[in-house]
C-alpha cells in the first residue's frame, strides 16, 4: 500500500518538473497509479488491515490530462523541444510559422534602432536566452530559408518575443516547405529579445560556433542581413550552392556592399547547377525596416552577364580592374575575395570556376582608388569589357578611370608568393586552380 503512495508522489513530482514543457494540464484524467491507490485505500479490508498504523491523510490524487497538445493555441511539445535545441527553454506559449494576419494582430515591439555590435560572450547568451525563457513569455518562431529556389536554399530561424519582429523576418526571407520539427535543423538562428528588461542599448552579437545571431531591443534588418550572410556561407557551400553576397541585376552582380541603390536585387544571389536565384524575398529600407518583394520577380532568374569580385590589396600588385579566366576567378576568390564566414574554400573555388565558365568574372582592387565614387564607377563600367595585356600577376588588366597603375617588381613578387601560399593551403587538391595563380620567380 505504501509503495503505491510513493509512486503517486513520484508521478506528481515528475509532472511538476515537466510543466515548463506542458503549459496546460487538465483535471479530467486520473493516472492509472492514482486510480489503483484510491481503490486500495477505500476498501474495508484495507481499513482493517491498517488499524494499528498511525493515522495519516491521503491527498486526492493529482489529475492530469496527458498529452494536452494544442499547437494552434501555443502548446506543442515538439516545438518546445525544438526551441530548446535553438538555445531557449520556453516557459510559456510558443507559436510556429504564423500567417501574416496572425502576426499583425499579435503585434509587439518592433524598434528599428541601429544596434551596437558586441563581441559574443556568455553574458549576452544568458541575457537573451533567459529573457526569452522567462515564465509566461510568448515565443514566435518563424522557420524560413535563404535562397528563393528549393534546390538552393538553406534553413534559417528566428525565435523572438515579438510577433512584429517575426513578421519582419518572414517578409525578409524566403518561404520554404514545412519540415517536421523532429527533423528540423536550421543553418543559422536569430534569437531576438525585443523586451529588454534592463532597458539597455540595442545590440547585435554573432556566435560563429553555434551559428546564432543575438539581438536585443531592435529588429534592424540592415545589421541582421550581413550577420546571416556570415553564418550561412559554409552551409550553402556544403550543399553545393555558391552564395553571392552583394547586389545587382540581369547585367551585373557586385560582390560588395554599396551598390544597392542602383540594383534590382539588394542582398545577394545563390548559384548552383540547379539554377540561379535571389537570396532574400524582401529588401532592407534605409531605416532598417523590410519591404516585402515576393511578387517583384520570379524565383528562378537568368544568369547575369558579369560578376564583379572585390579585393583590397594595398601592395597595388592586383590591378585596379581585371578580367579573369574561370580558373583565375576561382584562384582570386579563394585568395582575396571570399566573404566573411567562408571556410569551405575548395567547394567555393569549384563553384566559382563552374559559374565563370558561363559568366564573365572581373575583379576590382578597392585599394587602387583614392575615391570610393571612382571605384564604384569603374566597377559599374566593367560588364562587357575585355582585358588587355597581362600585369605582373598574369591577369589581364581592364583600363578604367581613377585607378592607380598596378605595381611590379619586388612588390608584385611578394604579393604573388603570399597569394599563392594562401591558395595552396585552402585549395590543396585543385590543381587547375593552383596553376592559375601568378607566375613565381624560379628558385635558384
Amino acid at each position: 500500500g505504501m509503495a503505491a503512495v510513493r509512486v503517486m508522489v513520484g508521478v506528481r513530482s515528475a509532472a511538476r518538473h515537466m510543466r515548463p514543457f506542458l503549459p496546460r494540464l487538465s483535471a479530467s484524467y486520473v493516472t492509472p497509479v492514482a486510480a489503483a491507490a484510491r481503490s486500495k485505500f477505500s476498501s474495508p479490508s484495507a481499513s482493517r488491515s491498517m488499524s494499528t498504523v498511525s493515522k495519516f491523510t491521503l491527498e486526492d490524487p493529482e489529475e492530469l490530462l496527458f498529452p494536452n497538445e494544442d499547437p494552434e493555441n501555443g502548446i506543442s511539445y515538439d516545438l518546445n523541444w525544438s526551441i530548446c535545441g535553438s538555445g531557449v527553454v520556453p516557459q510559456g506559449l510558443a507559436f510556429r510559422n504564423l500567417r501574416t494576419p496572425q502576426l499583425e494582430a499579435a503585434g509587439g515591439p518592433s524598434s528599428l534602432s541601429a544596434p551596437k555590435s558586441l563581441p559574443f560572450s556568455k553574458d549576452i547568451d544568458r541575457e537573451v536566452t533567459e529573457g526569452l525563457g522567462e515564465h509566461g513569455i510568448k515565443l514566435y518562431v518563424q522557420d524560413m530559408a535563404l535562397g528563393a529556389l528549393l534546390a538552393n536554399e538553406v534553413p534559417v530561424r528566428i525565435v523572438t518575443d515579438s510577433a512584429a519582429a517575426a513578421l519582419m523576418f518572414k517578409n525578409l526571407c524566403s518561404t520554404t516547405r514545412t519540415v517536421h520539427l523532429q527533423e528540423y535543423q536550421e543553418a543559422a538562428c536569430v534569437l531576438l529579445l525585443a523586451n529588454q528588461k534592463s532597458g539597455g542599448e540595442p545590440f547585435i552579437s554573432v556566435d560563429g560556433k553555434q551559428k546564432t545571431v543575438y539581438m536585443g531591443g531592435t529588429m534592424n534588418a540592415s545589421s541582421l542581413v550581413p550577420a546571416l550572410a556570415e553564418l550561412s556561407t559554409d552551409a550553402f557551400l556544403q550543399k553545393g550552392v555558391l552564395p553571392l553576397w552583394g547586389s545587382g541585376d540581369a547585367d551585373c552582380v557586385f560582390l560588395s556592399s554599396g551598390f544597392e541603390n542602383d540594383s534590382v536585387v539588394k542582398h545577394g544571389f545563390a548559384y548552383s547547377s540547379a539554377g540561379f536565384c535571389r537570396m532574400f524575398m524582401g529588401s532592407v529600407a534605409g531605416d532598417g525596416s523590410v519591404n516585402s518583394e515576393y511578387s517583384l520577380m520570379p524565383n528562378s532568374l537568368g544568369l547575369p552577364k558579369a560578376v564583379i569580385m572585390f579585393a583590397d590589396d594595398a601592395s597595388m600588385a592586383i590591378p585596379a580592374a581585371s578580367e579573369l579566366s574561370p580558373a583565375q576567378a576561382a584562384f582570386y576568390y579563394a585568395a582575396a575575395c571570399a566573404p566573411a564566414g567562408c571556410s569551405q574554400f575548395e567547394a567555393a573555388a569549384q563553384l566559382v570556376m563552374q559559374m565563370a565558365g558561363k559568366v564573365t568574372f572581373y575583379m576590382v582592387n578597392k585599394a587602387a582608388f583614392t575615391d570610393e565614387a571612382l571605384m564604384k564607377d569603374a566597377a559599374a563600367s566593367l560588364a562587357g569589357q575585355k582585358g588587355g595585356s597581362a600585369c605582373a600577376l598574369g591577369i589581364k588588366e581592364v583600363t578604367v578611370s581613377g585607378g592607380a597603375p598596378a605595381a611590379s617588381g619586388a612588390a608584385a613578387e611578394a604579393t604573388a608568393k603570399a597569394l599563392s601560399d594562401k591558395v595552396a593551403s585552402r585549395c590543396k587538391t585543385l590543381d587547375a586552380v593552383l596553376a592559375a595563380g601568378p607566375p613565381l620567380p624560379k628558385k635558384e
